[in-house]
């Protein structure tokens, strides 16, 4: 993350402000999106749009199906549909913080 906004001339003074979003669209693959100021010279830059809904839970790594099926039913309440879901690491705490969905 760090080479990444220092590639770029990003730099974070404040590291517990960077946002980390990730994703796992298969059992081999992760996605992690790093927040920089910036477009990185040969990285793949995304920007990101859309509506997000996003919800807070707490507990283990192994928790996170039980954590996505709830964000799913949350979503269904208000005939709402996850079309990706990602997680939110919080990089002063170093576990995920939350769940957030893009719909």
């Amino acid at each position: 993350m760090c080479a990444l906004s220092g590639k770029a001339q990003a730099d974070i003074s404040d590291k517990t402000e960077v946002l980390v979003l990730f994703r796992d669209p298969s059992a081999f693959k992760s996605e992690i999106y790093y927040s920089v100021t910036k477009n990185v010279e040969g990285a793949n830059n995304t920007n990101l749009s859309g509506e997000f809904a996003a919800r807070v839970f707490d507990g283990p790594y192994n928790a996170i199906p039980k954590f996505i099926k709830e964000m799913k039913e949350y979503l269904e309440k208000d005939d709402r549909i996850a079309k990706i879901i990602m997680f939110i690491m919080l990089i002063a705490r170093n576990a995920p913080g939350s769940i957030s969905t893009i719909t």
